[in-house]
């Protein structure tokens, strides 16, 4: 089963270059594309200033006195043409981070946002895509949005709107192609059904010799890591803004936690648990403690596989380090726990014995 799993989890990860690619789109890496100062954009509004000084800090955009501010990108995106009536499907990715105290909240989706704006070859404007709204009390916040480009659209050009008070700033900001294969459906298809077989063999395994109620407790632990996978980060980010905003009344800003790193310690607690019940249940999977190990670390390699399917996702084997850190830490508490228990076992059975004599 350990291999099986395990050679699953290497083949959707290799399968991850072969259903859909992405090219970047010209000029859509928007720090990379950006002078030292802000001549490239339009900025409309008085009191509004851009600052772009392309050092790897991002790019800010400060609002002083709350009326609307536009700043739009003057250097277009060349799209690529269309051919045959095939689809056009771009990709925008970045980070939005607020400036200001944790506790403040922006109350209003409408009000801060960033799009690109499609034209025709005539340069008439042809609508709005890839639209990303931000409220809410948070600091930072990734974000990414698949669109199709409309047809007959020949260029775009990215949009970012302020319509209150306060200081945003933008990085890893780019824009890319999304190409899939044609076979791209029964990839994901042959995945869905592959990756339902294992699990489907693997609990059905653990039913003959196991605790159905530690079963049931591990089910609901891989339902939970499914769900982080089949949604967007940033999606599972605005989850954890509640939470955010709490910590935001009762902690320092200095302490406050983004979503984002709630999330990475969210993964690591879930995979953490996740050892800990191989580990109690590797006798009815057959297998050694560190098979059980194992076991986990290649589903979470897995979790990281899928993602390179889903061109909102992507995969990254830090995050598998991330989740290896949580698996080590519950089995050492629990290996800890574990001798702390069988010492004062030990030391009650001798002090029994000692009163009997």
């Amino acid at each position: 089963m350990l291999g099986a799993i395990a050679l699953l989890g290497l083949v959707t990860w290799a399968g991850g270059d072969a259903d859909f690619r992405m090219s970047p789109v010209p000029n859509g890496a928007l720090l990379a594309a950006l002078p030292m100062d802000a001549s490239a954009w339009r900025l409309r509004g008085d009191a509004g200033t851009l600052m772009a000084p392309n050092d790897g800090d991002g790019l800010v955009l400060s609002n002083p006195d709350g009326e609307r501010v536009v700043a739009t990108l003057a250097m277009p995106l060349a799209l690529p043409s269309a051919k045959g009536g095939e689809r056009r499907t771009l990709r925008l990715r970045g980070r939005f981070e607020r400036l200001g105290p944790a506790s403040f909240s922006l109350d209003d989706a409408r009000r801060t946002r960033l799009f690109l704006r499609w034209f025709d070859a005539a340069g008439e404007r042809q609508g709005y895509g890839a639209v990303v709204r931000f409220a809410g009390q948070f600091r930072t916040r990734r974000f990414e949005r698949v669109t199709e480009v409309p047809d007959g659209v020949t260029r775009a050009e990215f949009v970012m709107v302020a319509d209150r008070a306060g200081a945003w700033r933008f990085d890893d900001v780019n824009v890319d192609r999304v190409e899939p294969a044609p076979y791209y459906p029964a990839v994901l298809v042959a995945l869905a059904l592959a990756w339902t077989v294992a699990i489907v063999w693997l609990f059905a395994t653990m039913l003959r010799g196991a605790s159905r109620s530690l079963v049931g407790v591990l089910g609901g632990v891989l339902a939970v890591l499914v769900a982080g996978v089949a949604l967007a980060q940033s999606r599972m980010e605005v989850l954890l803004e509640p939470v955010t905003a709490t910590l935001a009344t009762r902690l320092p800003d200095a302490l406050v936690p983004s979503a984002q790193t709630l999330l990475k310690g969210g993964h690591a607690a879930g995979f953490g648990l996740l050892a800990l019940l191989l580990v109690v249940l590797r006798r009815a999977l057959g297998l050694s403690t560190v098979g059980a190990v194992a076991l986990g670390l290649s589903l979470a390699f897995a979790s990281e596989a899928l993602q390179r399917h889903r061109p909102n996702r992507s995969a990254d084997l830090g995050d598998v380090g991330i989740d290896a850190m949580g698996m080590a830490v519950a089995l050492a508490l629990w290996f800890a726990g574990s001798a702390l228990a069988r010492r004062r076992a030990r030391t009650a059975s001798v002090t029994r014995e000692v009163t009997d004599r």
